[in-house]
């Protein structure tokens, strides 16, 4: 792991160690002023500040961080503790209203963690809130949804949703609030072979202020934070994700059957994701397994390009959204041979016609749908062209976004192997 990060990346990673009776707290750090600042912007882009902030009140170095960075951090878990009891709040109404109709609702990711595993609902910052449903009551959620004073990014169809998605599109609520519907936790292009109704049929029963409804078993718990992590964001999402791993682990780990986690992960094609998942883990924060588990999920030799564009992904900072590139181009460039990347480039530009109407919004049944395709060409010049010729000017900024994404591509086919 050493190798793959900095000096601040690796103080933070060490700040935020879940200490445990078998693990201490490790030894304490010095840093500078300059350092101090610089490890506080690493967790902001990492999005771990108000954790930090409460890891701190336990360690000896407290007495030693300067009184701004103390202030900042303080005022971090403040406004998130206020934001995510507000995010609750807004919660509490969605299933009453759900609970009314007779839906039931699996509450996903932050919405759970934040008050199931987190010691405190202010420690994990939430954007949204992800709730799961089963399809027949999609369209009901959406109306409920809508009747709260929230109202979709889009407007979509169900039934188109549903070939190209796993959640309907993001409902917004005064630029304050946000809600994404999910009928399944993985997309229907993806390898995995998870089906939603194991998920229902193990989900167990819990409260929201005495509102009912349900969290996901907990070897379905770790799967699908595992999933997300991995199969799903291809680890580009922040190191909060690998806490909130860590943290469940940590929490659930008495009730937590391995075998059953083996044997799901192998049915449903994940053993590679969470293998991944698990090596993060436990190179990042000494989280203890089992013996035997990773060898069991992935017998053979790991290779170490993998997890280098692991960390690559998770650590990097924040690209500027100019140089940003399309997943279609990296494709285009990975492929052997003019005629290979001719096809890819024609496929990724022509879509089928569900595909299109799914990617701009318009209903597939459309008389005007096949009018759309210059207007999709006309889009992909306006937004990428800048960052093509850079490429052509062999920019080496861009250079080093293209090759950051061709490694995500490299990384995505291994878990999808």
């Amino acid at each position: 792991m050493q190798a793959h990060l900095t000096p601040i990346q690796q103080t933070l990673l060490q700040l935020l160690r879940r200490p445990t009776e078998s693990r201490p707290l490790p030894p304490p750090v010095d840093l500078t002023a300059a350092e101090w600042e610089a490890l506080l912007i690493e967790a902001g882009q990492q999005d771990v500040m108000p954790l930090l902030h409460y890891r701190l009140q336990s360690r000896p170095e407290r007495a030693a961080i300067p009184a701004p960075i103390l202030e900042r951090l303080q005022n971090a878990f403040l406004k998130n503790t206020a934001y995510i009891s507000l995010l609750y709040r807004e919660l509490q109404q969605i299933l009453s209203a759900c609970e009314q109709e007779g839906i039931p609702v699996i509450l996903l990711k932050g919405s759970y963690l934040a008050k199931q595993i987190y010691p405190e609902i202010g420690l994990r910052p939430m954007s949204d809130m992800d709730l799961m449903v089963q399809p027949r009551d999609l369209p009901r959620a959406g109306a409920i949804t809508e009747r709260l004073g929230y109202t979709p990014s889009y407007s979509y169809s169900v039934d188109v949703e549903m070939v190209f998605s796993h959640q309907m599109p993001l409902y917004n609520k005064g630029g304050i609030f946000a809600i994404e519907w999910h009928w399944h936790i993985t997309e229907p292009d993806k390898p995995y072979e998870l089906e939603p109704d194991e998920l229902w049929e193990r989900a167990i029963p819990m409260q929201i202020e005495g509102i009912p409804c349900f969290g996901l078993a907990p070897e379905d718990l770790f799967l699908h934070l595992a999933y997300h992590l991995t199969g799903h964001h291809i680890c580009t999402a922040p190191m909060r994700a690998l806490v909130d791993i860590d943290l469940m682990l940590g929490t659930t780990s008495p009730y937590l059957d391995w075998q059953v986690v083996i044997d799901r992960a192998r049915r449903w094609r994940l053993e590679r994701c969470v293998y991944l998942t698990l090596r993060l883990v436990t190179e990042c924060f000494g989280t203890p397994l089992p013996d035997g588990v990773l060898t069991a999920l992935v017998p053979e030799q790991v290779e170490d390009d993998v997890m280098s564009w692991a960390y690559e992904q998770i650590f990097a900072a924040p690209a500027d959204k100019s140089l940003d590139l399309p997943e279609g181009l990296v494709r285009v460039r990975d492929q052997q041979g003019l005629a290979k990347r001719l096809r890819v480039f024609w496929n990724q530009v022509f879509l089928p016609p569900q595909a299109l109407s799914w990617k701009l919004h318009v209903h597939p049944d459309s008389p005007a749908l096949w009018r759309y395709y210059p207007l999709r060409i006309w889009i992909l010049i306006e937004k990428y062209s800048r960052q093509v010729l850079r490429l052509w000017r062999k920019d080496p900024v861009q250079q080093a976004v293209l090759e950051r994404l061709s490694n995500r591509n490299a990384l995505k086919r291994w878990l999808e192997g």
